[in-house]
């Protein structure tokens, strides 16, 4: 998930500057455009990021 991307603050938050605390709001809107489930688009993520970076989260 992507949060340092400045000008890709997700709605309701265009303008203010992106931060981490963002990512549950962009992931959300992420399920919604895909028409996936939440939890499972969370699920792909997590085992995503294990994949490239490894370690345990």
């Amino acid at each position: 998930m992507e949060t340092d991307a400045p000008y890709l603050t997700p709605t309701p938050y265009r303008g203010r500057p992106n931060a981490s605390y963002l990512v549950p709001v962009t992931m959300r809107a992420m399920a919604e455009v895909r028409g996936a489930d939440l939890g499972e688009l969370c699920a792909a993520v997590d085992r995503n990021t294990e994949t490239a970076f490894g370690g345990s989260w």
